[in-house]
This record gives structure tokens, sequence and C-alpha cells, in this order.
């Protein structure tokens, strides 16, 4: 349809398949651009034409009434040759969804999406409505941070409209975002239900990760109704934060606050910290490339199940006469120090926490370092206030401070220890698992000692990493490596490059060409 005309709209581009039917870039006869929604009367084929009709009439008819900064505008609604449309306001940005793929966002940054979302669900319960679907890519973010809750196709009246799909909805809603009662009681639910995806989504924003993740539908199912909200580990945040979060997703929706009013409260509450009057944009957005990133997606297939779950992994290679082994720790943060004995002071160790105290019968971590950090497709390495400093190609690190890591730099710990690290560029793609999520759009960090080369490397994966053999037969970063090493959902996927098969990295061999490669755990000891 691209270049054609839809009744008195002039399609320009396609934007993306809604939960209802596909939307395209359009301009109306006045030239305004907009988001054209179409559907089909047949558009859903599990879906009985009448019902689909229902769905889009009600979505229609709510739109047009909800007027609110948060809630994406609709100026008209018909249909053309039995094809129903709505056109939108055209948010000019990506999806929470988007943003969410290309790296985690500031605990302020997430509270003040978070703020944005309850202002809108304020409104939505201000008329009596629940929406039942909020999830980030049904949150567009403009440029400059404002939030617009979008798609309103399973929006209901808690009242009088509360029987009328509910024979043919059952469990509506995305599995991972579903409030318990929407699992078992999807007739009965509230603007309580919509809270506890706000609640979700808050915490996917803030770490990356779901926290109701699981392999099939049921045990997702399981998680919502009983197991508890996953402690935060990977990024700093407040516990009176991750205790709202908690409330957010109570199971019990009495537990949960009662409206989106007293929720935006306790918000407005945590914000406090940061000062008064907090206003809504967000600059680190400016920074990222918000282009939408569907059309750069490539969905891998999951060959067998997930048995093992490998967040870190040391890969050893034997190439007929050395051993060589690079050390792969998934994740956007990375601390790490030398040993601080004086024997073996110039021996790396490594954390995702750097630990301090015995590490072993031979290995004592010295306590305060640096810290290797990805994010928002940006790398940057940082001195954590260590005793004796650190230098970054001969210039002292400031204590604290994030330093951009362009391709290559020399680095010095505590005057004992040279390292080479590495910015590897995140190739322009993001990889999606089935019922796994997706990769970020983050470089890599590959650190290594410039006195043995790659006989004993390191690398930081928030996103994707591929690896090649060199000409000495060590594993070595490589933009076009024969393996490639993808994080996502808190474990390691081992990916061809050249196929569209993954497996969930885990102990074992394989060959490549005469190499044999060996994946293992990595344990304390390894970590020097």
């Amino acid at each position: 349809m691209i270049g054609s005309s839809f009744g008195k709209y002039e399609i320009i581009s396609t934007i993306g398949k809604g939960s209802m039917g596909v939307v395209f870039h359009a301009k109306d006869p006045d030239g305004k651009e907009v988001a054209l929604k179409l559907i089909s009367s047949n558009e859903n084929e599990h879906e009985d034409t009448s019902v689909a009709r229902l769905r889009f009439n009600r979505e229609s008819r709510y739109a047009m009434e909800l007027q609110h900064p948060n809630i994406v505008k609709t100026f008209d609604t018909g249909e053309v040759d039995n094809t129903l449309y709505l056109a939108c306001e055209l948010v000019e940005g990506g999806s929470l969804e988007d943003v969410i793929a290309k790296g985690t966002l500031s605990e302020l940054d997430c509270l003040k999406i978070g703020r944005q979302v309850l202002r809108a669900l304020a409104k939505i319960h201000e008329f009596g409505l629940v929406h039942r679907d909020i999830k980030p890519g049904n949150i567009l973010i403009h440029r400059d941070g404002t939030v617009k809750l979008s798609d309103l196709g399973l929006i209901r009246s808690t009242s009088s409209d509360r029987t009328m799909l509910t024979q043919q909805d059952n469990v509506v809603g995305t599995p991972y975002y579903l409030a318990p009662e929407q699992i078992y009681s999807p007739e009965e639910v509230d603007i309580r239900c919509d809270l506890y995806a706000v609640g979700v989504m808050i915490y996917e924003c803030m770490t990356g990760n779901l926290p109701f993740n699981a392999d099939g539908l049921v045990e997702i199912l399981k998680q919502h109704l009983y197991a508890p909200v996953p402690p935060i580990t990977n990024v700093e945040v407040r516990k009176e934060v991750f205790d709202f979060l908690c409330e957010l997703m109570a199971k019990k929706p009495r537990k949960r606050p009662s409206s989106p009013n007293k929720a935006l409260a306790k918000i407005e509450k945590l914000m406090l910290h940061y000062g008064k009057n907090i206003e809504d944009a967000i600059p680190e957005l400016r920074k990222i490339d918000m282009q939408r990133v569907t059309s750069r997606i490539k969905k891998l297939e999951l060959i067998a199940n997930v048995k093992t779950r490998m967040q870190q992994a040391k890969f050893s290679i034997f190439n007929g006469r050395e051993d060589y082994t690079i050390f792969i720790y998934g994740g956007g943060e990375l601390s790490f120090g030398r040993n601080s004995t004086k024997e073996q002071a110039t021996h790396v160790c490594l954390r995702l926490r750097p630990a301090k105290g015995n590490e072993g019968s031979t290995r004592k971590i010295s306590g305060k370092h640096c810290k290797l950090v990805s994010k928002n497709n940006k790398s940057y390495f940082a001195d954590t206030n260590s005793t004796y400093g650190t230098t970054v190609d001969g210039e002292k690190a400031q204590a604290n401070a994030m330093i951009e890591l362009q391709k290559h730099h020399q680095v010095n710990i505590a005057k004992v220890l040279d390292l080479n690290i590495y910015s590897i560029p995140s190739p322009n793609l993001v990889y999606s698992v089935e019922n796994e999520g997706r990769s970020y759009l983050a470089p890599a960090i590959f650190v290594e000692r410039p006195d043995n080369g790659a006989e004993h490397s390191y690398a930081l994966v928030p996103g994707s990493f591929r690896l090649g053999i060199d000409s000495k037969g060590r594993l070595y970063p490589q933009s076009d490596g024969i393996i490639e090493i993808i994080y996502i959902n808190n474990t390691l996927w081992l990916h061809n490059p050249s196929k569209s098969q993954c497996y969930a990295l885990s102990p074992g061999k394989f060959s490549i060409g005469d190499s044999r490669i060996t994946v293992s755990h990595i344990d304390a000891e390894d970590q020097k």
C-alpha cells in the first residue's frame, strides 16, 4: 500500500503491527501526518468478525472521548471498503520497547516514565475504564520525553459492558504483564491490574529484565500467581523504590494502591529524592537513536529446551599447541581490581560485584578499583575511588567519573597492573528469542593484558559479541566472527551468524576447524 491512497489518506510508510491490525504513517487531505490504523473485517482469523468489530467500535468510541496529554489523540474513525480505520496522533520517537532494547534507563528516568503512564491511567480511571494491555510496546515516547499511552484495543468499562466480550476474551493481555486476577478471574478486573503491569514495566525498564519469565506460557503464568518479585542486583535501585514496585506487583489487588492517583502520589514522593518540580523531559533519550528498531530485529529459533542458564562463561581453546581463555560476562556492568597479595599484585580479579576478603586459599581481591559500563549504545570506564588510583592513556582518572570509551585505551591500575581495553561496537541489529526477550544495542567491552595478549582475556557483553580465531589460534573479537555470543534475559546464548538458530550456553565442548573449544563455569580461582 506504500504510495497508494486509503480513502482520503495518502499512505507514506508502514509503522508496524498493533494488537488489532496494521499501522501506517499517512497524510490527511490537509497535509497533517497521522498514524493510520487499519482493521480488515477478517484481519484476525482466530477471532469472530463481529467480535473484532465490537473491539474496534469500543476502541474508537473511548479513544475519541479520552483527551489527555499522555494519551495518543484520535482525530478520525470510520470504514472504507469493509476496512475499519482510526487516524491518530503521530508520535515522533519510538516505543518504550525500543528504548529497553537499546539499554536500561536511570532510576529517575524510569520514575518519570511511570509517572506519565499513571497520569494517563488516572484519566482512564476517571471514565470508569481499565486498559488491560499495559506493556512497553503500547507506551510511545516522543523525542522530548513525553509519554503517550496507545492501543486501546482491550480497553473495557468496569461496569456497563463488563460481560460484553468476556466469553471470547478468556485471559486477555500480554503474558509477561498480566496481573494474577487477569489469569484466574478476567471478568472481574479493575484498574489495579493496570497498576500491576506498570510495576512490571518499570522493573523491566530499570533492569533490562522481566521480573516474571520462564520457558513456556504456563510457567510464566505460575510465576505471576506465586513467585515473589526478584531482587534487583544488576543496577543500583533505592530500597524504597523497589518496595514501591513490589507494592504495584502485589499478588492480591487489595494490597496494591487503590487507584492511579494513589500510585501517582507515591511516585511523586519517591522523586523528591532528586529535587522538587522534576520535569517530564528525559535528556538521556536525546542521546539514543529513537528510530524504531523493528526492521533491524533478527528472530532466532531456540534449539532445545533451556536446562542451564549461564550469565558468565569461560571459553578455553586449544589450537594444538597452547591454551587460550576468554572469560565472558553477560550484562551491562563489570567491576574489577587486582589481587592485593604482594606476590600476585599483577593478577586481575573480576566480579559482577567486587568482593573484599578471602576469595579462596590463594587469592585476595583489593576492594576498590574500577568498573566497566555499557548502556545506551555507549561504553564507559570509571575508577571507583581506588586507594592507589587509575590512569587512562596516561591521564589520572577522577574518582567515580564516567569516561566514555573509544576504540582502544591503555589503563594502569594501582601503578602495577597494565590493561588494554577495547570498546567493540554493537552490530546494528537486535536479536529476539521467543519467550525470552530481546538483546540490547550496546557495545561489548574487551579487556586484555598486554604482557600475555589474549591468553587470558575478558569480555563484558550487554548485547552481542562476535568472536573469531586469529592467526595464532586465539579467540579474539572479530566483526565477522564465526561465533556470536548474545545476552538476553540473564542468559548467554550461542549463535552462528550465518543461521537463525541459537542455543542457551551450557558447559560442554565443540569444534571450529582444527580447534576445540571448551565452555565451563567461572569459579573464583579462574578470575586472575
